[in-house]
This record gives C-alpha cells, structure tokens and sequence, in this order.
C-alpha cells in the first residue's frame, strides 16, 4: 500500500512511486485474473488518498495520480472484461477549514492528561509500524541516538514546537522537516504519560478517547467502578466543546457500545468522537493551544462514492444515499451468494437480495501458516521466482 521509506523522497520521486504503484496494481491484477479467472476480483488503489494527505490539494499532482488510476480502471475492463463492476470509496476526501483540535490537550486541563517531556510517553505504533514494514520482528521500540538527544532536550524545554517556532522565523522549518526523521519530533515533543493519565487519545485517527481502565490496560489507574462515572463525565464536557467561533467541535460524542459490539469491541475507543461536519481536525499531540489551523488542510470527508455497472444492474433504483457496509451485502448478492446475517449492511436495490443466512464465527486457528519453503513454492508457480 505504501512505498517504505517515501517520507524522505523528494516531491517528483513520489509522484513517480505514486503513479508506479497504481500501475503495478493494475497489472498484477491483470495478471491475477487471466491465470486464474476468478468469479470474483478485487483490487484496491491507495494513491489517490495519499496524494491529497501530501500534497494538501495541489491539483495538478491530484489529476496525475487519478488519471493513471482512471487509466487502470480501463485496462482492467477491457482486458478483463467483467459481467459486473462495482467501484466504492471507503470515505471522501475535502478541504478542512475550521480549526485543529488538539484533544489531549483539553485533556490535560480537565485533568485526565499528565504529560511528560521526552521519552516514550506516547504510543510507540509509528516507529514500530515502519520496522515491521522493513520486515523486522518487534514488538517495542527503542529510540536511536538522535531522537534520544531530542528527547534530552526536551527535558529542559526544548521541545520541537518550540523549535519549529524559531525556525519559522527564519525560513528553515520546511528544511529541517523535510530531512528529519520523522521520530525526532515525535521524541522532542511533550508527550501523554500513560501510567498517570485517566483518559487520553492514543491517536488522531482512532476519533476517540481511551480510559486509562484498571485490569484491561498494561497501567491502568481507573477503578472498574468509576469507569461509568469517568465516561459520562467526559463525554459531557467533550459535547460541550466549542471553536473560537462558537461552533461545537464534534458533531456526536457517543459511548463505544454505539457503534462497537463483539469480542474485540474493547480495543476500541470507549468514547466515540465525531468531528461536526468533518470540518475539524483533530489531534492526539500537545502543543501548549486547543486551536491552530489544521496541520493537514485535506482529509476524509463522511460521504464518499459508489458506482455499479453491468449484469443484474438496475441502474434506476440507485439510492440517494449508501452505506459502505452495503457494498459487502450487495457484492454477494450480485453473485448469487447469501450474505452474513451478522454483516450491518444492507443490499443496495440494483442487484436482487440474495437473502441472509447464518455462518460459522471466523477462528483464528482455522488460518493457515505456511514456511518460507511453501511461500518460495507458491511465488514460483506465480511467475515471481525462478
């Protein structure tokens, strides 16, 4: 999905890893297809989210990842030729022009936050995520020299908001941020201590809170029995939240049951947090204000799209309006396949409803695991390996 290490290459070498990875899609997919013909394919293009999360608009690198993302979609059509094609966004993308809101920040002075300056307070998934992707077996991260000095310095004040400041100042801030590494911030930055925080954001992405709970979390410090207490507290004072504008921040604050249920609904936030209108960026970082201007101005937007073609198409009865947990129930019954009774989703009214029906729980022990005699085998009968 990612090209590894594509945060230190210059604007043109990503635009060139941006259109080739399109491509490389395209044609394995392609490949895929014609060996195996399938009755089912899916592919998915990830590019054309990443170059508005990098380039923050700029419209003529947008029209170069979409026009080679177009070009692939035709190649896959006329080569491939499908009964049926289905294409669906998994969300938006827009403009966000209201305001940054740094949540923890809030946090802190409700006193749920404690913070710390340097180190490894906050959630080290980031540095991890890059050495697996390097295909290293970690678990835990260690910072290296230099990200371990800007840690140091942050112990005296010296933290990479204050920084960045100075060298805003003097017209280096785009330099040093093109050619640091990316944890040095991190590291340098006043960071959430999670052993003596209630309540925190653990990242911007997750839009919610985590309580710091006892018995659930490696350092919990709040009681199972005031947990009730805790949450209701905070998703009040969260609803009531407003921008310099008088604006509120969210557009829904809700308990995790809400949206969450099954076996894994605890690795969840326990509080739902919904920025009103997609229109605010929220933060997990501590940066001293509630409020800047939002770091990344284009991000997801809630309304994305759908487009279906072909085969059983009833291309008048289109809705309006879709889920994204419709494209699964849909998809099936454009097959023929009963779908999931357990699936949220409805069928959306241009195929015909396949029914539901019940399946077996997914086990995790049924997976298959194979050595690297077997994935060298498998790669070799792909054309991969000689």
């Amino acid at each position: 999905t990612y090209s590894r290490e594509e945060s230190n290459y210059t604007d043109a070498q990503k635009m060139d890893e941006y259109t080739s990875l399109v491509r490389m899609r395209g044609e394995a997919f392609r490949y895929l297809a014609d060996k195996h013909d399938p009755d089912f394919g899916f592919v998915q293009f990830q590019k054309p989210d990443t170059v508005f999360h990098e380039f923050d608009g700029d419209w003529d690198k947008v029209t170069t990842v979409y026009e080679e993302t177009d070009r692939q979609v035709g190649k896959l059509l006329e080569e491939c030729d499908p009964n049926t094609v289905f294409i669906a966004s998994d969300h938006g993308m827009g403009p966000y022009e209201k305001y940054e809101f740094r949540v923890n920040e809030f946090l802190r002075d409700e006193g749920y936050v404690k913070a710390r300056k340097g180190g490894r307070g906050m959630p080290s998934w980031n540095p991890i995520q890059d050495e697996l992707r390097e295909g290293k077996d970690t678990k835990t991260w260690e910072p290296n020299t230099i990200e371990r000095m800007a840690a140091k310095m942050a112990q005296f004040g010296f933290t990479a908001h204050r920084i960045r400041t100075g060298l805003e100042k003097v017209g280096l801030a785009e330099i040093v941020k093109q050619y640091a590494p990316k944890n040095v911030a991190r590291t340098a930055n006043e960071q959430v201590d999670f052993p003596k925080s209630a309540a925190y954001m653990r990242a911007r992405t997750e839009l919610g809170v985590r309580i710091n709970l006892q018995g659930r979390e490696p350092n919990g410090i709040v009681p199972p029995e005031q947990y009730d207490e805790v949450r209701d507290d905070l998703i009040e004072k969260l609803s009531a939240v407003e921008t310099p504008d008088g604006e509120p921040v969210f557009g829904e604050v809700a308990p995790r049951e809400t949206y969450f249920h099954g076996k894994n609904a605890d690795n969840a936030p326990d509080i739902v947090t919904i920025p009103n209108e997609m229109g605010q960026f929220l933060s997990a970082q501590l940066l001293g204000d509630y409020f800047a201007p939002p770091t990344e101005p284009w991000n997801h937007k809630i309304e994305g799209v759908v487009a279906a073609k072909g085969e059983g198409i009833d291309a008048d009865a289109m809705p309006t309006k879709a889920h994204l947990f419709d494209i699964a129930p849909t998809v099936m019954s454009a097959l023929g396949i009963p779908y999931s009774d357990r699936m949220d989703g409805s069928v959306i009214p241009i195929v015909e409803d396949a029914g539901a029906q019940s399946y077996p729980a997914y086990d995790e022990d049924d997976s298959v695991s194979m050595d690297d005699a077997d994935v060298e085998e498998r790669l070799a009968d792909l054309g991969y390996m000689q």
